[in-house]
């Protein structure tokens, strides 16, 4: 491999940082090189020429040759974990770039994965973490509960949208602890950003982001099937008032009893339009459907006696 082909510093970056991050960069490789000399026996050179890469990336996060060398390195101290991280963000900077395959190649031949930690990341250092060692340790262990509270929350069934009091608490009462958990992650992520290139955690974090929508659509739908519950009582309430004053109003007043019976219709084609759009997304509707058709009996019981009041006013007149 030829590691001054690795050195190349990241355009765009103001002279100060850009300076450091070279300087950095430059000590990383010096000590890289000396440790080739022992044929990398010496492994305090190696993680002397860590510490330098982190300091290179910190002051230059597009620098691919930083991240190169410190994915080498860590391919040369068998921390394969951490070599692919830092290789892939090199391969995701520059695709282009021989070396990334080359080591990419490499640490397929060599690796085997460690078992992912599963310590709780926000106990594992008191404070803020100060070692590369410690930075990547704290992001295995985000990557871990991600990881565990993603499946977690797959596996378990998503309460359904519903008009029942007791199963739309449930409902709140998960959608809840999601954002919780959710909240939680995502400002642990964040307090990677500083060490770390964060998109793939972030990326992680997509199937909570999913299920959240899909909690909170159902919270939202069980709130307008409240609604709709309490428009369809409104309108049987009508109707059933109707019905019975029906037999008593005088001929002149039927016409005003038509265009109730006109309203009445028209709530119920809107009713029946959400109970498709709701049976079309996947939510059970059946709550509501044995209010929906006792509605749909009142209005052809009302349209019944109408039509009959209708035929005795003309009969008599």
């Amino acid at each position: 491999m030829n590691l001054s082909g690795l050195h190349t510093l990241a355009a765009g970056l103001s002279q100060q940082r850009m300076q450091k991050g070279g300087e950095a960069c430059q000590r990383a490789y010096e000590l890289l090189a000396q440790a080739k000399l022992s044929q990398f026996k010496d492994t305090k050179l190696l993680e002397g020429a860590v510490a330098n890469f982190m300091a290179a990336i910190r002051h230059s996060r597009r620098d691919v040759d930083a991240y190169l060398g410190m994915g080498y390195v860590l391919l040369l101290l068998r921390d394969f974990a951490r070599a692919e991280r830092y290789l892939l963000t090199a391969l995701r900077l520059n695709r282009q770039h021989p070396d990334v395959q080359v080591l990419l190649a490499e640490l397929v031949a060599r690796r085997k994965r460690p078992p992912l930690r599963t310590q709780q990341s926000m106990s594992l250092f008191q404070g803020q973490p100060q070692t590369s060692d410690q930075w990547d340790r704290l992001y295995d262990a985000v990557e871990a509960e991600i990881r565990q509270s993603v499946a977690a929350a797959l596996a378990e069934p998503l309460p359904a949208a519903s008009l029942k009091r007791e199963q739309v608490a449930k409902l709140t009462q998960v959608l809840e602890q999601l954002q919780t958990g959710y909240a939680a992650l995502s400002k642990q992520v964040r307090s990677l950003e500083a060490e770390f290139e964060i998109e793939a955690l972030q990326n992680a974090l997509r199937p909570l982001e999913l299920l959240l929508r899909r909690m909170q659509d159902r919270l939202k739908v069980s709130q307008a099937f409240g609604n709709l519950a309490e428009s369809m009582r409104r309108i049987r309430q009508g109707l059933q008032r109707d019905l019975q004053q029906l037999n008593q109003i005088q001929p002149q007043t039927l016409a005003d009893f038509e265009a109730r019976l006109e309203s009445y219709s028209d709530s119920c084609d809107s009713f029946a339009d959400l109970l498709d759009a709701w049976e079309a997304a996947g939510h059970p509707i059946a709550e509501l459907l044995h209010d929906y058709e006792f509605l749909l009996a009142l209005v052809e019981s009302l349209q019944e006696k109408l039509d009959e009041r209708s035929q005795d006013a003309e009969s008599k007149a």
